[in-house]
């Protein structure tokens, strides 16, 4: 992707274009650089920074493979939805090559024609999963009740299941689909929850149709956390049900619901949990 930056301090003047393979894994190390930080002893970034690029000191980024994938499921899948590109080529899920300099329009499948090319790339791309998939049985918790962080927002797009309503539109729909949230409780202590239909900054309450909605008559919200399971019925003009629940520290995981007269289970698809 080209690539525009205008950082006076770090000696680029009026922006600057790249005409080269560039990704978002590249903008932190990119500003870290012309911040002058440290990379620590973490594991290397997978990017590079752009720095000497964009103030003219360097003409060209070393030769390298960006993989992209598109999972939208809950446990990835090796080879799902998966692209590996360099400034000449475009493989396409394991299988259409693109000679991208000649075809950008990726019009042309030369894989039968490149087959050295078809294997260098998937090459890289077993690397590259061998690395990201390392984990992938392990959930990115998260955190309740942090200092810095006194009031944490949930939302369905933060679930894991296999159906998740992750736009408005979904929202606005009344989206049909349940999951759960994976949460780390950092602090032993009392947490209010609230569960909701609407974001607070809308100011909608359960019983409020915007432009677009499906009306649902929502009679009772449920809330399910370490063996805490409760139900509170609410009211039409009430912009949520909350509950009050002693939580103990440690990873948990998080569920809730708003039950309506039309018989269909639906998770919550806000909840605001809020430290004591």
């Amino acid at each position: 992707m080209p690539c525009y930056l205008y950082w006076p301090g770090g000696g680029i003047q009026g922006g600057r274009d790249i005409d080269g393979l560039t990704a978002h894994i590249d903008l932190l190390p990119t500003l870290m650089d012309l911040l002058g930080l440290e990379e620590g002893k973490h594991k290397p970034f997978d990017g590079l920074s752009l720095k000497g690029l964009l103030q003219g000191k360097v003409d060209v980024l070393p030769a390298r493979s960006i993989i992209m994938d598109q999972q939208r499921i809950d446990v990835p899948e090796k080879g799902r939805n998966a692209f590996v590109m360099t400034d000449d080529w475009r493989l396409v899920k394991g299988k259409e090559l693109y000679a991208i300099g000649d075809d950008p329009g990726q019009q042309t499948n030369v894989a039968k024609e490149h087959p050295e090319v078809v294997a260098k790339l998937t090459k890289d791309f077993d690397a590259w999963w061998a690395d990201v998939s390392s984990q992938i049985d392990e959930y990115v918790r998260i955190p309740l009740g942090h200092t810095e962080a006194p009031v944490v927002t949930l939302h369905s797009h933060d679930w894991h299941g296999p159906l998740v309503p992750w736009n408005h539109e979904q929202v606005l729909k009344g989206m049909v689909a349940t999951g759960f949230w994976s949460v780390d409780v950092v602090e032993t202590g009392t947490y209010e929850i609230e569960v909701c239909r609407w974001p607070r900054e809308s100011g909608l309450a359960f019983g409020d149709t915007p432009k677009g909605a499906t009306a649902l008559n929502i009679e009772r919200a449920r809330l399910k956390v370490q063996g805490i399971d409760e139900t509170k019925t609410v009211e039409p003009d009430s912009k949520g049900a909350r509950f009050t629940v002693n939580l103990k520290a440690g990873p948990a995981r998080m569920e809730a619901w708003l039950d309506a007269d039309d018989g269909k289970e639906r998770g919550a698809y806000y909840v605001y949990v809020t430290k004591l």
